[in-house]
């Protein structure tokens, strides 16, 4: 239930990240000034609560915040459902971010390609390959200014099919 909840919404992620960065709060109002979409504070102080009992965040010694090193992972078919919503959360946000975001600050690269199945699974290696990089990133120290959500997908514009119409 823990990571299906994380999940269920994008500024669980988004606010845990937050708290790695220097001169964080845990303070409702502080968070929704930093958020580049918009989340009632209502739901922001529910996020806190949410992250603080199940010590997404943590209050480290010197009373700064701190996200923790445990990674959440939400792999496998139990998952599906709530990785789809995460997903299409994140996609709507990625489309606003396409107006509301200066160019400099975000990143899209696209490419279409005919691919056999096999080319297909050598694709999905190569993006497994990318995020697994982006995640060791945040292994390294930064000063945390922004937390960025990163969305590499492959789907299908054609369905396969070859021959004539009377196949």
């Amino acid at each position: 239930a823990l990571v299906t909840n994380y999940f269920s919404k994008w500024y669980h992620v988004a606010i845990r990240e937050m708290a790695n960065q220097p001169g964080f709060k845990l303070d409702s109002s502080w968070i929704q000034a930093r958020l580049n979409f918009t989340v009632p504070i209502s739901e922001i102080s529910k996020a806190i609560e949410f992250l603080m009992q199940n010590k997404l965040i943590r209050v480290k010694p010197d009373g700064t915040f701190t996200a923790g090193d445990e990674r959440l992972t939400c792999d496998g078919e139990v998952y599906r459902f709530v990785l789809t919503h995460f997903y299409k959360q994140s996609f709507e946000l990625a489309g606003q971010s396409i107006d509301n975001t200066e160019r400099q600050n975000r990143k899209m690269r696209s490419h279409t390609v005919s691919l056999s199945p096999e080319q297909f699974q050598k694709a999905r290696d190569i993006v497994d390959r990318a995020v697994d990089e982006l995640a060791r990133l945040s292994d390294q120290p930064a000063d945390g200014s922004s937390v960025y959500q990163f969305l590499l997908l492959g789907f299908p514009l054609s369905n396969g099919r070859t021959g004539g119409e009377n196949e």
